[in-house]
């Protein structure tokens, strides 16, 4: 204003004129008041805003009602003191929408008559004003959340320098921001937390932990720790974010569940010892009553007048047969208790068979009962333990044996037969002629027995066995009488190609 005072007059009238377009052109209202704070001038864009005319510029009908005690205030109070005027206020428009403008006026003389008046300028921030309502509700919401986590949350500077905590956290720990890098871990997890947070800071990647921290009652409870680094567009760390979650409740359970199932393994460790004493007395105890009846037979043809010393001879052959058998369930008892591998080798069954049909050929004509074995002629080997074999197949035709024990008017035949079943598994079936079974699979389960004298292990051993080695053991009717068990083998791998 002063260089247009000291201008020529064409050059000052210019610049009159550029004042004059630059205020009614300006994105926003300008405006001038006399030292008695009452309205002199408005430029043209307020009457086009608010469709008033220049004589009604005066009135607060275009303020929003919630807004004039507060701009009459402010005003009043610039124009008493002098100070400068600043406010926020709605303005309606000519559509009845109001908008959001900045008011700021400071005092001034004249350049003309050197009076002083208020001059001030209203600029358009509803377009702001609603972006920083949204991002300040944003925030808030943010905050709330943040709050309200059932989680203590922080944040931290790349040398781990806390600079914001939850509520939360203060709470539990009792204390404040510039104590964070003192929160107390559990000493027997002090080391692991330092360790992880070495490896984040080195490798700037997260990291997770689970860990006790005291809380203001001096009490530990078990925190599961998550920590995420924020990167700038270099890929550099700016801040590290962390949020503990209280998982000692879940802790406490999962050790209490952990006991729990502590005690049940060791109940069935003992459930097993039991079954393992009953498999080992059903499994020795036959080849032991066989020595004792073949001991008393090699008695009684040794006192015949004179001594039968062929059947006494055959009679103590007998008594080494068996007693070698019963040493040889005892070393698999051992190499069992030991983890030892079971010793395989390829075994033809139907060896295996008639080794078993040899065994038992005295004690089925004592019981008038007659072995039919069909074998297939060939039967390929499969990869087995010979004696853990004559165990199952003995012990399957031992129970058909019994079976027909008691059935008198009926033919007692005992059916051995195997065959290849399809291209990679053998099978044994054994028929008897007995009574039959009423459950099929109950029989197999451990202590189940229908015999008077049994322990109920035998079938549920000869199982074990079977699919230990890749197996499968199953008992069906036999038709017009009696039951059927069957069991399948993998053949041997270099067979089967």
């Amino acid at each position: 204003m002063t260089a247009a005072l000291n201008a020529p007059p064409d050059e000052s009238r210019h610049s009159d004129r550029e004042t004059r377009l630059i205020i009614e052109h300006m994105p926003g209202f300008a405006w001038s008041a006399g030292q008695d704070g009452k309205l002199r001038y408005v430029n043209p864009r307020f009457l086009e805003f608010t469709g008033q005319r220049i004589e009604d510029v005066a009135r607060t009908e275009v303020l929003h009602p919630e807004d004039v005690e507060r701009t009459v205030t402010a005003w009043s109070h610039a124009v008493a003191t002098g100070e400068p005027y600043l406010v926020e206020h709605r303005v309606r428009r000519f559509d009845g929408t109001y908008r959001w403008f900045r008011v700021a006026a400071a005092r001034g003389r004249d350049s003309s008559s050197q009076e002083l008046r208020w001059y001030g300028v209203d600029l358009d921030v509803d377009d702001q004003k609603r972006t920083d309502d949204a991002l300040r509700e944003s925030e808030q919401r943010l905050t709330q959340l943040i709050e309200t986590l059932p989680a203590m949350v922080w944040r931290a500077t790349p040398d781990w320098v806390a600079d914001c905590v939850n509520r939360r956290w203060v709470t539990y720990t009792g204390l404040s921001l510039s104590e964070w890098n003192s929160c107390p871990i559990h000493p027997d997890d002090a080391q692991k937390v330092s360790r992880a947070f070495a490896l984040a800071t080195a490798s700037a990647t997260g990291l997770e932990f689970t860990a006790r921290v005291r809380g203001a009652d001096g009490s530990y409870r078990w925190f599961e720790t998550r920590v995420e680094p924020v990167r700038d567009e270099a890929g550099r760390v700016v801040h590290w974010f962390g949020i503990e979650v209280d998982v000692d409740d879940r802790k406490r359970a999962e050790d209490a569940l952990h006991a729990a199932q502590a005690q049940l393994a060791r109940a069935s460790e003992i459930a097993n010892v039991s079954g393992v004493a009953a498999s080992i007395a059903h499994e020795i105890s036959q080849p032991l009553a066989a020595m004792v009846a073949n001991g008393h037979a090699c008695q009684r043809w040794l006192a015949a007048d004179p001594p039968n010393l062929d059947r006494a001879q055959l009679a103590a052959e007998r008594i080494v047969r068996d007693g070698t058998s019963a040493a040889e369930v005892v070393s698999r008892i051992r190499a069992l208790f030991k983890r030892t591998e079971v010793t395989r080798t390829l075994v033809n069954l139907n060896d295996v068979v008639g080794e078993v049909s040899r065994l038992m050929a005295d004690e089925m004509a004592d019981r008038n009962i007659r072995i039919d074995t069909a074998l297939a002629d060939d039967l390929p080997p499969v990869w087995a333990d010979a004696v853990q074999m004559q165990q199952v197949i003995a012990n399957l035709a031992r129970n058909g044996v019994d079976a027909m024990k008691s059935e008198a008017g009926h033919p007692k035949v005992l059916a051995i037969r195997s065959r290849r079943d399809g291209p990679n598994n053998v099978l044994i079936e054994i028929r008897d002629q007995g009574s039959g079974l009423d459950d099929l699979e109950k029989v197999f389960e451990p202590f189940f027995t229908t015999k008077a004298e049994g322990m109920g292990m035998g079938l549920a051993i000869c199982r074990w066995i079977v699919e230990a080695h890749e197996g499968r053991l199953w008992a069906a009717h036999n038709s017009p009488r009696g039951a059927v068990f069957s069991f399948t083998l993998p053949i041997s791998s270099r067979e089967s190609r």
